[in-house]
């Protein structure tokens, strides 16, 4: 496996999606129309899925964005997920429509990461996936503590779509009975992918990029504010938590990731 060229990215034969997951607070719209608009100023980047977690049909954010970005449709898809998870089964259900559509890498970002969509960073990770890397995270600055351990952030991260979904890396619960969703809502369930990638692909499958220049912003919305506090507060408890509970050691992690420039 470690040989085969199907692994790798090749730009002439494989397309680049975005996957921004939202829920429906509308004090949120300044910053989603800056992270949309970001993407679309990247020319790699043919498809971008912003997921709407239980949206307001009546007035909410599908609305007003739809209003913006109506004339783009070609290139962003507005998704209504009423169901499920915020964290893994909103990616699992975005990944699936990005393969539907024809997607062989997407990247996962928050809205918030915007700043780290630069097309210098983006070819920096594509240059991993040449080499054969089918998770790519980059080292975001706010989150060093915790990359430095092995874990990347889906705040931005790049996956092999088709490799990522053979190994049933998001659906956590379909690995551990009798355990239901809340006690396994971790919020860290990227090192899940990581280890799984890693044993079944084995060592540099799994990539991390210093990024060139990029910042997390934080929003002006009072409700998104304590929202994200509260995740960087207890992003590295969660993180070892779900280590202990899925016996995942973070040095087998950091020995086989392959750490880029």
């Amino acid at each position: 496996m470690q040989k085969n060229i199907l692994i790798k990215y090749i730009p002439e034969r494989h397309n680049i999606g975005a996957i921004i997951r939202t829920d429906d607070n509308l004090s949120r719209r300044g910053l989603l129309r800056k992270a949309i608009k970001q993407l679309l100023s990247i020319e790699r980047i043919s498809l971008i899925h912003v997921m709407i977690h239980r949206p307001n049909e009546e007035n909410g954010i599908w609305h007003k964005l739809i209003k913006t970005f109506g004339k783009e449709k070609k290139r962003v898809v507005f998704e209504k997920v009423y169901t499920g998870n915020f964290h893994n089964d909103l990616l699992n259900f975005a990944i699936g429509e990005q393969i539907r559509r024809g997607i062989d890498y997407s990247i996962s970002i928050s809205s918030e990461a915007y700043p780290y969509a630069t097309k210098g960073n983006i070819d920096k990770m594509l240059e991993a996936a040449k080499d054969g890397a089918c998770a790519i995270g980059l080292k975001i600055k706010e989150y060093a503590d915790l990359i430095k351990l092995g874990y990347l952030s889906n705040a931005f991260c790049m996956y092999k779509n088709t490799l990522t979904n053979f190994v049933n890396i998001w659906d956590i619960n379909a690995s551990v009975k009798n355990k239901t969703a809340g006690e396994l809502d971790f919020g860290a369930e990227e090192v899940y992918v990581i280890n799984n990638l890693i044993d079944t692909f084995g060592k540099n499958r799994v990539a991390v990029v210093n990024p060139s220049k990029g910042l997390l912003i934080e929003s002006k919305d009072k409700k998104s504010q304590e929202k994200r506090s509260l995740v960087k507060k207890t992003k590295m408890k969660r993180f070892n938590k779900l280590c202990e509970f899925l016996n995942i050691n973070t040095e087998y992690l950091q020995k086989n990731i392959d750490w880029r420039k």
